[in-house]
């Protein structure tokens, strides 16, 4: 699929929003619009166009709000349900939260909103090289962390993790450490993201108290490197799915993304941390 492809499908998407401020409008259905995977579509709005899906919805609903105020004789309740707000109150908080003036001044003060459409995310490229790897499917050990993935929760978790691996005799050669990411703090308040520490495991195991095993899907995978901090895996995720992704001939599956840790920082430098993404593609 071409570049232009893949904005068109992403606009296809933004249409929708702007055609129904109105109503109550889920990521689901703006997935279904865009023809993208629900699992990746909130991931791929923000790397192309800077912005998350929520924060956008909330923008455009507000700057038409203004619109309307200055150039319509409709009244603050009128905009307000027009605009997708339960009511007048809970919209005229959030205009004021956003515009620092309440919905009745700004009218009166007739200010000028900039409708100015955000296009794609036009900064420097980062280089990325994947490889194509098809990975079995994987048994692994878990323990999910809920709250900010910079929190001194994912450090605990990983070392009572390692003890209950040397606990139960559950090293072996080649075993690897995955960390699976399941929201996007952009969208998902910090504090409720959730995150999986892992392990593989040779067998199904009954998993020891406060862990948990699952299944992790096999199949092809784009596999990208990233070397440096944990703190700068944003930027590249944002350049596999604003860049990479776009470029290529390449679909999301169904599926979840996840980051195996060749190293550890506990014997390795920052900048020396060696991380391999794992995209799910078809």
């Amino acid at each position: 699929m071409s570049h232009q492809a893949r904005i068109e499908q992403l606009e296809r998407s933004r249409q929708y929003i702007e055609e129904h401020l109105d109503e109550k409008i889920s990521l689901d259905k703006l997935a279904q619009v865009a023809y993208l995977s629900k699992y990746h579509y909130h991931r791929i709005f923000r790397a192309v166009y800077g912005e998350a899906v929520k924060s956008y919805i909330k923008r455009i609903r507000l700057e038409n709000s203004a619109r309307l105020l200055n150039y319509s004789q409709m009244s603050v309740h009128e905009i307000a349900i027009r605009t997708g707000y339960d009511s007048q109150s809970a919209f005229s908080t959030a205009f004021k939260k956003y515009f620092g003036m309440s919905p009745i001044d700004f009218r009166n003060t007739k200010s000028f909103i900039s409708m100015e459409k955000q296009m794609p995310n036009t900064a420097p490229a980062i280089q990325l090289t994947p490889t194509l790897r098809q990975v079995p499917e994987k048994i692994i050990l878990y323990k999910q962390i809920v709250g900010n993935y910079q929190s001194p929760q994912v450090a605990a978790a990983w070392m009572q993790l390692w003890q209950t691996i040397q606990q139960n005799g559950l090293m072996y050669d080649g075993l690897q450490t995955i960390g699976i990411g399941h929201d996007d703090p952009n969208i998902t308040d910090p504090d409720n993201c959730r995150y999986d520490a892992a392990i593989s495991l040779r067998e199904k195991i009954t998993p020891p108290e406060g862990f948990q095993v699952k299944m992790l899907a096999g199949g092809t995978y784009a596999v990208f490197p990233h070397k440096g901090p944990y703190e700068g895996l944003p930027q590249t995720y944002n350049a596999i799915f604003g860049q990479w992704l776009l470029n290529s001939e390449y679909q999301l599956r169904e599926v979840q993304v996840y980051e195996v840790y060749l190293n550890a920082p506990m014997n390795t430098a920052p900048a020396d941390l060696v991380t391999e993404i794992f995209v799910p593609v078809v």
